[in-house]
Protein backbone atom coordinates (compact mmCIF):
# COMPACT_ATOMS: atom_id res chain seq x y z
CA UNK A 1 0.00 0.00 0.00
CA UNK A 2 1.27 3.59 -0.87
CA UNK A 3 -0.37 6.73 0.42
CA UNK A 4 -0.75 9.43 -1.84
CA UNK A 5 -0.95 13.02 -1.54
CA UNK A 6 -3.16 15.15 -2.92
CA UNK A 7 -4.17 19.33 -3.40
CA UNK A 8 -7.64 20.59 -3.68
CA UNK A 9 -8.81 23.83 -3.79
CA UNK A 10 -11.04 24.80 -1.57
CA UNK A 11 -13.40 26.39 -4.23
CA UNK A 12 -13.01 23.71 -6.73
CA UNK A 13 -12.85 20.42 -4.63
CA UNK A 14 -14.06 18.67 -7.70
CA UNK A 15 -10.32 19.49 -9.28
CA UNK A 16 -7.56 17.71 -7.25
CA UNK A 17 -3.72 17.96 -8.12
CA UNK A 18 -1.44 14.41 -7.39
CA UNK A 19 1.51 15.74 -6.21
CA UNK A 20 3.65 12.69 -4.49
CA UNK A 21 3.51 9.85 -2.33
CA UNK A 22 3.67 9.99 1.76
CA UNK A 23 2.00 10.63 4.62
CA UNK A 24 0.67 13.50 7.11
CA UNK A 25 1.32 16.80 5.12
CA UNK A 26 2.00 19.70 6.75
CA UNK A 27 2.04 23.33 4.18
CA UNK A 28 4.58 25.84 5.35
CA UNK A 29 2.67 28.55 6.80
CA UNK A 30 4.82 31.33 5.12
CA UNK A 31 4.20 31.70 1.75
CA UNK A 32 6.99 31.56 -1.03
CA UNK A 33 9.65 29.58 0.51
CA UNK A 34 10.05 27.40 -2.12
CA UNK A 35 11.52 27.63 -5.43
CA UNK A 36 10.46 30.23 -7.90
CA UNK A 37 8.04 31.69 -5.16
CA UNK A 38 6.61 28.53 -4.56
CA UNK A 39 5.26 26.73 -1.56
CA UNK A 40 6.87 24.10 0.64
CA UNK A 41 5.01 21.00 2.11
CA UNK A 42 6.35 18.60 4.21
CA UNK A 43 5.39 15.17 4.88
CA UNK A 44 7.01 11.73 5.87
CA UNK A 45 7.89 8.76 3.56
CA UNK A 46 8.61 5.59 3.35
CA UNK A 47 11.79 3.91 2.01
CA UNK A 48 10.02 2.06 0.38
CA UNK A 49 6.53 0.84 0.11
CA UNK A 50 5.45 -0.74 3.41
CA UNK A 51 8.15 0.20 5.10
CA UNK A 52 8.06 1.89 8.33
CA UNK A 53 11.42 3.82 8.41
CA UNK A 54 9.93 6.46 7.94
CA UNK A 55 12.37 9.80 6.63
CA UNK A 56 11.50 13.54 6.63
CA UNK A 57 10.71 15.27 2.98
CA UNK A 58 9.62 18.20 1.86
CA UNK A 59 8.15 19.90 -1.96
CA UNK A 60 8.03 22.95 -3.42
CA UNK A 61 4.45 23.19 -5.12
CA UNK A 62 2.45 26.16 -6.92
CA UNK A 63 -0.73 25.14 -8.83
CA UNK A 64 0.03 22.64 -12.10
CA UNK A 65 4.17 22.57 -10.41
CA UNK A 66 5.78 19.92 -7.99
CA UNK A 67 9.16 19.32 -8.00
CA UNK A 68 12.76 19.45 -5.71
CA UNK A 69 11.76 16.66 -3.35
CA UNK A 70 14.36 16.74 -0.35
CA UNK A 71 14.73 14.59 1.99
CA UNK A 72 15.19 16.53 5.05
CA UNK A 73 15.60 13.50 7.83
CA UNK A 74 16.27 10.09 7.72
CA UNK A 75 17.69 7.58 9.82
CA UNK A 76 18.51 3.78 10.14
CA UNK A 77 16.66 1.65 11.98
CA UNK A 78 14.19 4.47 13.20
CA UNK A 79 11.17 6.02 12.10
CA UNK A 80 10.72 10.16 11.62
CA UNK A 81 7.30 11.34 11.77
CA UNK A 82 4.50 13.86 12.33
CA UNK A 83 6.52 16.16 10.74
CA UNK A 84 5.03 20.13 11.90
CA UNK A 85 6.23 23.66 10.46
CA UNK A 86 6.95 26.48 12.89
CA UNK A 87 5.20 29.71 12.42
CA UNK A 88 8.25 31.85 11.22
CA UNK A 89 8.64 28.63 8.39
CA UNK A 90 12.22 28.43 9.72
CA UNK A 91 11.87 25.14 11.69
CA UNK A 92 10.34 21.60 10.97
CA UNK A 93 9.23 19.46 14.44
CA UNK A 94 8.91 16.12 14.14
CA UNK A 95 8.93 12.86 16.50
CA UNK A 96 11.86 9.85 16.24
CA UNK A 97 10.87 6.45 17.07
CA UNK A 98 12.71 3.09 16.73
CA UNK A 99 11.31 0.81 13.91
CA UNK A 100 12.57 -2.60 15.75
CA UNK A 101 10.66 -1.83 19.56
CA UNK A 102 9.26 -4.77 20.98
CA UNK A 103 7.97 -4.14 24.57
CA UNK A 104 8.93 -7.01 26.69
CA UNK A 105 5.61 -7.45 29.40
CA UNK A 106 2.91 -5.12 27.59
CA UNK A 107 2.38 -5.98 23.73
CA UNK A 108 0.36 -2.72 23.95
CA UNK A 109 2.90 -0.57 24.72
CA UNK A 110 4.22 2.19 22.97
CA UNK A 111 7.31 2.55 21.76
CA UNK A 112 9.93 5.47 23.18
CA UNK A 113 9.94 8.25 20.87
CA UNK A 114 11.62 11.44 20.81
CA UNK A 115 10.71 15.17 19.68
CA UNK A 116 12.74 16.57 17.15
CA UNK A 117 13.50 19.86 15.73
CA UNK A 118 15.55 20.37 12.38
CA UNK A 119 16.04 23.69 10.26
CA UNK A 120 13.98 24.05 7.47
CA UNK A 121 16.85 23.56 4.92
CA UNK A 122 17.61 19.99 6.84
CA UNK A 123 21.70 21.22 7.89
CA UNK A 124 20.97 20.79 11.70
CA UNK A 125 18.44 19.59 14.12
CA UNK A 126 18.70 19.19 18.19
CA UNK A 127 16.93 16.82 20.61
CA UNK A 128 14.16 18.45 22.73
CA UNK A 129 12.76 15.46 24.52
CA UNK A 130 13.99 12.28 26.08
CA UNK A 131 13.34 9.66 28.35
CA UNK A 132 11.24 6.08 28.15
CA UNK A 133 8.11 8.27 27.03
CA UNK A 134 5.97 8.07 24.34
CA UNK A 135 6.28 12.03 22.84
CA UNK A 136 4.23 12.02 19.70
CA UNK A 137 2.50 14.49 17.36
CA UNK A 138 4.38 18.20 18.02
CA UNK A 139 2.66 20.66 16.45
CA UNK A 140 3.72 24.73 17.09
CA UNK A 141 2.06 27.05 19.73
CA UNK A 142 1.99 30.69 18.05
CA UNK A 143 4.28 31.38 21.66
CA UNK A 144 7.11 29.09 20.27
CA UNK A 145 5.97 26.63 22.69
CA UNK A 146 6.13 22.57 21.06
CA UNK A 147 2.67 21.03 21.74
CA UNK A 148 2.89 16.88 21.78
CA UNK A 149 0.79 13.47 22.81
CA UNK A 150 3.16 12.30 25.68
CA UNK A 151 2.14 9.15 28.00
CA UNK A 152 5.15 10.36 30.57
CA UNK A 153 2.75 10.66 33.04
CA UNK A 154 1.07 7.32 33.57
CA UNK A 155 -1.20 7.81 30.28
CA UNK A 156 -1.16 9.81 26.96
CA UNK A 157 -2.23 13.47 27.81
CA UNK A 158 -1.35 16.56 26.14
CA UNK A 159 1.61 17.90 27.35
CA UNK A 160 3.60 21.68 26.14
CA UNK A 161 7.09 22.41 26.46
CA UNK A 162 9.62 25.58 25.78
CA UNK A 163 11.64 25.06 22.61
CA UNK A 164 14.12 27.99 23.53
CA UNK A 165 16.67 26.28 25.46
CA UNK A 166 16.97 23.47 22.57
CA UNK A 167 16.89 25.81 20.01
CA UNK A 168 20.05 27.92 21.47
CA UNK A 169 21.62 25.26 21.56
CA UNK A 170 21.37 24.61 17.50
CA UNK A 171 22.88 26.70 14.79
CA UNK A 172 21.34 27.66 11.97
CA UNK A 173 23.36 27.56 9.54
CA UNK A 174 22.41 29.56 5.99
CA UNK A 175 20.90 27.35 3.07
CA UNK A 176 23.79 25.38 1.48
CA UNK A 177 24.17 23.60 -1.30
CA UNK A 178 22.61 20.37 -1.41
CA UNK A 179 24.33 16.57 -2.42
CA UNK A 180 22.02 15.23 -5.26
CA UNK A 181 23.05 11.73 -5.60
CA UNK A 182 20.28 10.87 -8.03
CA UNK A 183 18.60 13.16 -10.60
CA UNK A 184 15.17 14.86 -8.99
CA UNK A 185 16.28 13.45 -5.58
CA UNK A 186 18.21 16.35 -3.40
CA UNK A 187 19.66 15.62 -0.15
CA UNK A 188 21.36 17.79 2.07
CA UNK A 189 24.72 17.88 3.31
CA UNK A 190 24.82 15.86 6.95
CA UNK A 191 22.73 17.63 9.44
CA UNK A 192 24.54 18.86 12.68
CA UNK A 193 23.63 17.58 15.93
CA UNK A 194 24.01 19.95 18.66
CA UNK A 195 23.28 19.06 22.27
CA UNK A 196 21.96 21.16 24.89
CA UNK A 197 26.04 21.78 26.45
CA UNK A 198 26.59 22.91 23.12
CA UNK A 199 29.30 20.16 21.93
CA UNK A 200 28.95 18.51 18.56
CA UNK A 201 27.74 14.69 18.84
CA UNK A 202 29.67 12.55 17.42
CA UNK A 203 26.71 9.49 16.39
CA UNK A 204 24.73 11.90 14.20
CA UNK A 205 22.59 8.51 13.16
CA UNK A 206 21.94 7.19 16.32
CA UNK A 207 18.48 7.59 17.77
CA UNK A 208 19.42 9.95 20.76
CA UNK A 209 22.79 11.29 19.40
CA UNK A 210 21.56 14.22 21.10
CA UNK A 211 21.01 14.55 24.84
CA UNK A 212 17.65 16.28 25.27
CA UNK A 213 17.77 19.72 27.28
CA UNK A 214 16.10 19.07 30.71
CA UNK A 215 13.44 21.76 31.99
CA UNK A 216 14.55 23.85 34.63
CA UNK A 217 11.62 25.71 35.76
CA UNK A 218 7.90 24.41 35.88
CA UNK A 219 7.45 26.90 32.90
CA UNK A 220 9.23 24.56 30.72
CA UNK A 221 6.92 21.88 30.42
CA UNK A 222 3.85 21.74 31.67
CA UNK A 223 0.60 19.21 31.33
CA UNK A 224 -2.11 20.68 29.60
CA UNK A 225 -5.11 20.13 31.79
CA UNK A 226 -8.67 18.56 29.75
CA UNK A 227 -10.63 21.89 29.32
CA UNK A 228 -13.66 21.62 31.88
CA UNK A 229 -17.15 20.39 30.58
CA UNK A 230 -19.92 23.11 29.98
CA UNK A 231 -23.14 21.81 30.26
CA UNK A 232 -25.64 22.40 27.70
CA UNK A 233 -28.48 24.68 28.34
Amino acid sequence: RRWELWVVAVATPSSAEFIGYGLFPDWCPVAGTGIDGSDRIVFQRGRERADRAFGIWSVDYKPGSVGNPVELVSNVGAAAINPSWSTDGQLIAYSMTPTDYQPQQNPSALAPSDVWVVSADGAARVNVTSGNSSNLSPPWGNDGRLNFVSDRGGREQLWSISSAKALAAMPMPSMRPAIAPTPGITRPLPAQVMPADQQVAQKAEALSATPAPQPTTAEEIQVIEPMATVPTP
